[in-house]
């Protein structure tokens, strides 16, 4: 393996390992190839029986800061609604593909977040076993603001209150905010993110193997009861429709969003996206 866009580090001392999002100059915003670099690295350590958890955290000033929007994915050129549609249901299939990768994982994994954890970088961190936050992370789902949607599995964690709270508003939450709601086990300083949630991984390693193995798959196994494996499958396709459709939401001066981001760039799709929409 001899990825571009993560770094895989072995700590056999500690029987963990580290997988570091390396896309710092992009925030570490995820296109496929950073995501399957991700997947063979999961599938690395999931295999190797010297490691016994995973460290997931990202170079630079942010966690990631959510989906590559740099072009060239579903939606892009000449627009016709059935061929964005079909894209965007493939593409979402294989998010929730990877999500469940993850989550049927032997070997627990820790998402360290720091910076930002927004749109497509949060489901991949709240999709981890657990999370450990760097003080002044902002966390969320800021693409609902312009009528996306993001995957079900936030109410299965924070209960569905919280979970309409940050889905219904796009707004972010902070750190301690996200300690306080279950949705990360603890707080730290920036410098010590690492070094904290490498402990923890390590502290989990020091367990017998059989047991953190069973004990995982009988949680994850509560939680398919629960009905998140159904919450998924119902979510593909609404999932699909409302991304394929969110370039024809109307502004409140009447222009489409495909025409503000085409003409004014990243930045008037994001004004335009606070503002009001027509119904």
């Amino acid at each position: 393996m001899n990825p571009e866009t993560i770094i895989y580090e072995k700590r056999p001392q500690e029987r963990i390992a580290v997988i570091t999002l390396n896309r710092p100059e992009k925030l570490n915003a995820l296109n496929n190839q950073i995501l399957e670099e991700l997947m063979n690295g999961l599938d690395e350590a999931d295999k190797d029986p010297q490691v016994r958890a995973v460290v997931l955290i990202g170079s630079g000033r942010a966690f990631s800061s959510g989906a590559d929007l740099s072009g060239g994915g579903p939606g892009s050129g000449e627009r016709r609604p059935s061929r964005d549609l079909l894209s965007w249901v493939d593409r979402v299939e294989e998010n929730h593909r990877q999500h469940r990768r993850i989550r049927e994982m032997h070997k627990p994994v820790i998402a360290a977040v720091h910076g930002y954890a927004l749109g497509a970088g949060f489901e991949l961190a709240i999709t981890c076993d657990m999370i450990v936050a760097a003080k002044g992370t902002r966390l969320g789902a800021p693409e609902i603001r312009h009528g996306s949607i993001i995957t079900t599995v936030l109410p299965w964690l924070v209960g569905p209150m919280w979970a309409k709270r940050i889905i219904l508003t796009g707004d972010f939450i902070d750190a301690e905010t996200a300690e306080r709601i279950g949705l990360c086990v603890e707080v730290v300083p920036e410098e010590r993110l690492l070094e904290r949630a490498c402990w923890l991984a390590a502290r989990i390693a020091k367990v017998p193997v059989l047991g953190v193995r069973m004990n995982k798959k009988m949680i994850d196994g509560i939680m398919e009861m629960a009905g998140i494996e159904q919450g998924y499958s119902y979510s593909d396709m609404v999932e699909a429709i409302c991304h394929a459709l969110t370039p024809m939401a109307e502004t409140a001066d009447g222009r489409l969003l495909e025409e503000v981001r085409t003409k004014e760039g990243l930045r008037g799709f994001l004004a335009a996206r606070e503002a009001s929409f027509r119904d």
